[in-house]
């Protein structure tokens, strides 16, 4: 696993790390997982084609991401609270082959150590889904959490807002 210093979230230079690695190479990021594998409610494989093979654009947020970004830290906390350790939006990136991965939350220890993450957590918002137990979580969720999983090695955590309000 190779650790890179994170470009501000969502700037051309984070984009480019997520794009190509330093020998030009296609990248994925773990949000791009669900798209590899066909599983994605937001963009099919031929999108995800198409971004990977033309230069990476910024887009503006919609506004249920804006919605995710703005109550991201308040979810970190509650799932800090819920595990009993101290969780934190990492600075970093993690790369493992092909894999580039930006964290929602990892526990403390690492990043200040520029470690490997023992813990991990993937923080979501959804209108879409009412989620009340493990059987509810959908396959885009968990392709996402697998790619995270397999760059840092870590034990993952899934904190959701649902559309029913209820943080599970």
């Amino acid at each position: 696993m190779i650790i890179i210093e994170k470009p501000t979230h969502g700037t051309y230079d984070w984009l480019k790390i997520r794009h190509r690695d330093e020998h030009g190479l296609c990248t994925l990021g773990g949000s791009e997982a669900p798209a590899l594998m066909d599983s994605s409610a937001f963009m099919s494989q031929a999108d995800l084609w198409y971004r990977k093979s033309t230069e990476p654009t910024i887009s503006e947020p919609s506004a249920a991401m804006q919605v995710g970004n703005d109550l991201e830290p308040a979810l970190v906390d509650v799932q800090s609270r819920t595990l009993g350790i101290e969780m934190i939006t990492p600075d970093i990136m993690y790369r493992s082959g092909r894999w580039t991965v930006t964290l929602d939350a990892v526990n403390k220890d690492s990043t200040s150590a520029h470690e490997q993450p023992s813990i991990i957590g993937e923080i979501k918002t959804t209108r879409k889904y009412s989620i009340s137990s493990l059987s509810d979580v959908p396959p885009e969720y968990l392709w996402q959490i697998y790619a995270q999983q397999y760059v840092t090695g870590a034990e993952a955590f899934l904190k959701v807002l649902d559309r029913d309000l209820r943080i599970t």
